[in-house]
């Protein structure tokens, strides 16, 4: 191993066994938790867990816990980094643990609070226990792990890596099926079958279609324009165009959202949100809209 390669591996190591210590430290927190992707998804779904860095560490709490949960993170060594918790638009709230320097996101949804999710009660009652570096952790079960990571997917806009999370997910639990009857069940089912869609695409697999009754031509077209941003090397730079892009994943695939007829009209002012609608266009021979 060349030396540039062999410091990389042990400034990983180290970080990991920073994230390991705050995990260590939460067990002494006001209520439940369950740990989110990071150390324990690498645990769980890579063949080797190094390979899957992360620079963070996300945790779940219930939302009547919060209160008690901020409180006790700012008397036991965390910085909170949020100026206020925005319940109402956002999921998380991000603390710096002062000693080790890692980040810790205090999520108390998986997802924004106007999607459908499941609440803590049902993913803690389903949890599956774990070990990291013989630490117990308690995580998400296989299905709804995979649902998150659908989730995830859709607020990240479809990133590599969170995609590459769930082809190691689905490879792992050989799930894919539970997933999508678990998203659709939640309203989530375009959003998963678009994942799968770009996942078989580079996998160089068929298509969905025909195969599900949920899958369509749409999830296919959206699939082969975001693997194209892959490719050209600019996916979505700057920040108002995520944001317009995400407003576009949002309307047109989500099955129930309550925004939807508000966010379609509020579509306007982005070159890039107007030409990733008329690529969409032409590869749909539709409007998208009519979905």
């Amino acid at each position: 191993m060349k030396h540039s390669e062999l410091s990389e591996s042990m400034r990983w190591q180290a970080w990991r066994m920073a994230q390991l210590h705050v995990l260590q430290a939460l067990k002494a927190g006001p209520a439940d938790w369950l740990h989110l992707k990071g150390l324990g998804l690498a645990q769980q779904v890579y063949p080797n867990p190094f390979e899957r860095k992360s620079g963070d560490v996300d945790i779940l709490v219930d939302r009547r816990e919060l209160p008690n949960w901020i409180q006790w993170l700012e008397r036991n060594g965390f910085e909170n980094q949020s100026p206020s918790t925005r319940p109402l638009t956002m999921n998380q709230v991000l603390f710096v643990h002062r000693a080790t320097g890692v980040p810790l996101d205090l999520h108390w949804r998986i997802a924004y609070p106007h999607l459908p999710a499941p609440e803590f009660p049902e993913l803690w009652r389903t949890r599956t226990e774990i070990e990291i570096n013989g630490t117990p952790v308690n995580v998400l079960n296989a299905g709804w792990g995979g649902f998150h990571l659908v989730v995830h997917s859709h607020q990240h806009l479809f990133e590599p890596r969170i995609l590459r999370d769930l082809q190691h997910w689905i490879t792992h639990f050989d799930n894919e099926q539970e997933i999508l009857e678990l998203a659709a069940a939640m309203g989530w089912s375009r959003v998963a079958n678009t994942c799968f869609e770009i996942i078989r695409l580079i996998d160089g697999r068929p298509s969905l279609g025909g195969q599900l009754p949920t899958s369509s031509s749409l999830e296919r077209a959206l699939a082969e324009v975001i693997l194209e941003e892959w490719e050209s090397g600019q996916v979505f730079q700057d920040l108002s165009t995520q944001s317009g892009i995400y407003q576009i994943l949002s309307v047109l695939l989500l099955d129930h959202n309550p925004l939807r007829r508000t966010l379609r009209y509020s579509l306007v002012g982005s070159h890039r949100v107007g030409t990733t609608i008329d690529r969409l266009r032409v590869a749909l021979g539709r409007d998208p809209w009519e979905v």
